[in-house]
This record gives structure tokens, sequence and C-alpha cells, in this order.
């Protein structure tokens, strides 16, 4: 139960990076660059961000390597009136960051669809980017996950609608209803 209440919350992650994308893609350079008063400076660090810590559980997940990613986590949040911020660098472009997410949680319906019930419930023993030694149940990863990237799309959407844009609802019900069969009558 807890594998399929798993790969349903991260479909509706890849929905809803889906369904922000157009409207992010369609900002001026000036507005998804600048400073929108987030601790990542702009939309631009913030997806950044969010690519990164999900690419960061995706490689404990999978027991790889994520010193790369790790590192991330010594760079400082931007202070008010800076005018660039490291998270900025991570990918260059917002098409970079897109395609990057994509690829991430294709990684993620991929890793979640070679686990079975019994498999996905043993815990993840990791190594925090501190390097310490945790271990967390692996439906609490995934959990962690997505409600990491709903926090800060809240966030960006919510800069959004201040900035004056119309922003779509995102909600779960209406990814489960995008994705669903249609009944038909009898």
């Amino acid at each position: 139960m807890a594998l399929q209440v798993a790969k349903r919350v991260l479909a509706h992650e890849i929905w809803a990076a889906s369904t922000l994308q157009p409207l992010i893609q369609r900002l001026p350079d000036e507005i998804y660059h600048g400073d929108a008063g987030l601790v990542f400076r702009s939309a631009h660090g913030l997806l950044n961000h969010m690519c990164v810590a999900s690419d960061l559980w995706l490689h404990r997940f999978l027991g790889k390597d994520h010193s790369h990613l790790s590192q991330w986590w010594s760079v400082p949040y931007a202070k008010k009136g800076d005018t660039t911020c490291a998270w900025e660098t991570v990918h260059k472009t917002r098409h970079e960051a897109f395609a990057k997410h994509q690829e991430i949680f294709t990684g993620w319906a991929t890793a979640l669809a070679g686990f079975n019930e019994e498999q996905f419930q043993t815990p993840l023993t990791y190594r925090d980017t501190s390097g310490a030694t945790k271990s967390i149940a692996r439906p609490d990863v995934c959990i962690h996950v997505v409600t990491h990237n709903i926090h800060h799309r809240g966030q960006i959407t919510a800069w959004l609608h201040q900035s004056g844009f119309e922003v779509p609802s995102l909600d779960l019900p209406l990814s489960r209803a995008a994705t669903l069969p249609t009944p038909t009558a009898k």
C-alpha cells in the first residue's frame, strides 16, 4: 500500500511541475532571475535547489555517491540585497532546470518500479550532508521529497500571485482527475 501511495504522490509531483512549467517558461528573464525575496534569491535559484534536493535523495535512495550534491548544503542562503546567489548557478537556464527535474522524477519512477511492497518497507541507511550515518523509512523519504517540493512550489506560486500572475491550481485531486480514465455511462 505504501509503495502505491508513493508512486501516486510522485506522479502528482511530475504533474504539478509540468502544470506550472509553462507559466515559468513565459516569465521575462528580469522577473525569473530577479530578486524574489526568497532564500535562494530568485525563482531560478529556488528551482535549482528543488532539483538538487530531489536528486540528492534519489542518489541516497539508490545507494549512489552523492558527495557532488551534498556540497550544496554548505552554500549560504541569499541575504536581502544580494544580487546573486550560488544556487542560481546549478543549472544555467530554466529549460535546463526543468529538464533536470523531469530526469530526476523519471529516475524516481524507475526506482520505485524496481521495488515490491516488502522491499519498500526496508529502512534506508544513508549519510547526511555533514557525513553522519542516518536511517529513515523509505516511504518517509518519498513523503519528504514530495512535501519539500510542495513547500517550495508554494513559495513560487505565492510570489507569482503577488507579482500579478494568474497561477493554476496544483491540488492533488486535479492531478488524479487528469490521470484517471473517464467513467462511461452504462
